[in-house]
């Protein structure tokens, strides 16, 4: 695939290593070996890594970058991600941009009880700021993990800001990063998310972060741990061929 500019591949995780066990959580869930393999094929592609509110600048209104880059960014802020992804990473002097909920903080997913999924614990701020170190972003994911297409528009934006807050006066920076928790929003929210001061949203649909997008509605790759041809498949193909997609499925693969 030819480098576009307006074209960036922000890769989705959530978490790296041991703790993928579970055969119904293989969404966005890697194990050590096939996230190495991902990054480093990034980079053997002239890819560098950098977090996410750095390859936007605005310029009359637009978003764009101008460089050869791409983004890995995690949801929720497991406690693997910085066991497992972080020493791969810096061996790679890559950075990354976590988005995370200040309501569990040092605690676990506790939004995923009841739904037959792993509790497992998630990064506390000593943590964050060790992160925050070694050049990550850290990034919103609302206060408390609401389904924001569920929440009426005051809680909604209740709870966004009230995330951003808590992790500004914590690290001491300011928040332009956000992700809609589970990938699900309303129409409205996006416009939310901005009305909180952040600059620019990730969502849960696959594809490159284009010129052309709303810069609240911004597509990643999304990955799982289905090995190296699959994400090869979700990087090269499933953005740009939309009609491989079924042949995919004919042949057994699910896409």
């Amino acid at each position: 695939m030819l480098f576009r500019p307006s074209s960036v591949p922000v890769l989705g995780y959530h978490k790296v290593g041991s703790s993928v066990v579970a055969e119904n959580d293989h969404f966005l869930n890697v194990s050590s070996l096939v996230f190495e393999q991902q990054i480093k094929l990034m980079l053997r592609m002239g890819y560098r890594a950098c977090n996410l509110s750095e390859i936007w600048r605005q310029q009359g209104g637009k978003y764009r970058q101008t460089e050869k880059r791409f983004v890995i960014t995690f949801d929720d802020g497991y406690q693997s991600v910085i066991d497992f992804a972080f020493p791969i990473l810096k061996q790679y002097n890559c950075t990354a941009t976590v988005f995370v909920v200040p309501q569990y903080i040092g605690k676990s997913n506790q939004w995923d009880e009841g739904k037959n999924l792993p509790i497992l614990p998630l990064m506390d701020w000593s943590a964050l700021i060790q992160l925050q170190k070694a050049g990550w972003e850290i990034g919103g994911h609302t206060y408390s993990h609401l389904p924001l297409d569920e929440t009426n528009t005051e809680e909604a934006l209740r709870d966004i800001c009230l995330g951003k807050t808590e992790i500004e006066d914590k690290l001491g920076v300011s928040l332009k990063s956000f992700c809609y928790p589970y990938g699900r929003l309303s129409a409205g929210t996006p416009e939310l998310v901005k009305k909180a001061g952040f600059h620019i949203a990730c969502t849960t649909k696959n594809g490159y972060a284009r010129l052309n997008h709303n810069p609240f509605l911004l597509p990643r790759i999304m990955t799982n741990r289905r090995g190296l041809l699959m994400f090869a498949y979700r990087l090269l193909l499933r953005p740009l061929l939309p009609s491989v997609r079924p042949i995919m499925r004919a042949i057994g693969l699910k896409p």
